[in-house]
């Protein structure tokens, strides 16, 4: 009987730790901006990922990402996954995703990563915002934590030619 009692509370303990780890934030767009060149945003967290930033800005038919991540420690793997970026002809309306490909950025036995103006050719004349997620996996044998944050940034006008 304590075998199996001891056997429940590992199981719950195991459990609890998976949905623990999963958060999300989100950014709003900015209403009524017809050109923003630049914007920056710092979230700060206390799980694996410690804080993380991103900023965009935009010339003609061009976007330029930069973006940082910090653990609480060396991790296995820390960085950037599943970039989209999205486009709407207004800052506040029907967002559908490009072709525009970002590769996941990914570093290995970190404890940071970043990327800085990684340059993304687009169509001008169009409002663009980038969704990514930050991820870090811990080190460690046994049930490794990983924590994801799902990230979207505000709008951006891309001018044309």
């Amino acid at each position: 009987m304590k075998r199996i009692t001891a056997l429940g509370v590992v199981v719950i303990c195991m459990i609890m730790t998976m949905f623990s780890s999963v958060l999300s934030v989100s950014a709003e767009t900015i209403p009524g901006t017809t050109t923003v060149t630049t914007s920056e945003e710092v979230i700060t967290s206390t799980t694996l990922i410690q804080n993380y930033t991103f900023s965009k800005s935009a010339t003609a038919n061009a976007l330029s990402l930069t973006a940082s991540v910090t653990a609480i420690e060396v991790m296995k793997k820390i960085g950037f996954i599943n970039f989209e970026i999205q486009r709407s002809s207004s800052s506040s309306g029907n967002w559908t995703s490009t072709s525009y490909n970002v590769p996941d950025q990914i570093a290995e036995d970190a404890i940071s990563n970043s990327i800085v103006q990684y340059p993304v050719s687009v169509a001008g004349g169009y409002y663009y915002r980038i969704c990514l997620d930050f991820y870090a996996k811990e080190k460690g044998w046994f049930f490794p934590k990983t924590q994801t944050f799902h990230y979207e940034s505000t709008a951006i006008w891309v001018p044309s030619n």
